[in-house]
């Protein structure tokens, strides 16, 4: 009997792992969308004032000058902002994942809130106490009903 106790309650533990690990996506690839944002600014930053020039396969041909950037600079701003727009959309199809999970709760319950802020709104603990008007244990009492 005690083996079956122990054994449920590994279950629960894991399976609530599992729970996290899900809810935590959506907020993942929307840092990692910040992230290759940020790298693109610095990217473009300290690419500004790098020339290049342009020329034409026809001899004395006027078509040479000098382009803006170097197409290599184009190239890797292209791969970065398709990058950028892959994470928004993986992260909009988690965020809709994550709400199809907490449409099990009850509406405007408290589990509900302090999910929503934690996974959706990606708000820190502290935050979360802000928003909920509570301290912080009683927000992660909230946080594992939730879960």
């Amino acid at each position: 009997m005690m083996v079956a106790v122990e054994e449920k309650k590994v279950d629960e533990e894991s399976m609530k792992a599992l729970l996290i690990l899900y809810m935590e996506q959506y907020c993942k690839k929307r840092n990692r969308k910040r992230v290759l944002q940020q790298r693109l600014r610095n990217f473009r930053e300290e690419m500004v004032g790098t020339k290049a020039i342009r020329y034409s396969p026809i001899p004395h041909s006027c078509t040479n000058s000098i382009a803006n950037e170097p197409l290599d600079f184009r190239i890797k701003c292209e791969e970065i902002e398709e990058r950028i727009e892959k994470e928004r959309k993986e992260a909009a199809t988690a965020m809709l994942k994550i709400i199809d999970v907490l449409s099990f709760l009850e509406p405007e319950s408290e589990e509900k809130n302090i999910l929503e802020y934690k996974y959706l709104d990606g708000c820190s603990w502290k935050e979360i106490m802000i928003r909920a008007s509570m301290s912080r244990s009683r927000c992660n009492d909230y946080w594992k009903i939730g879960l």
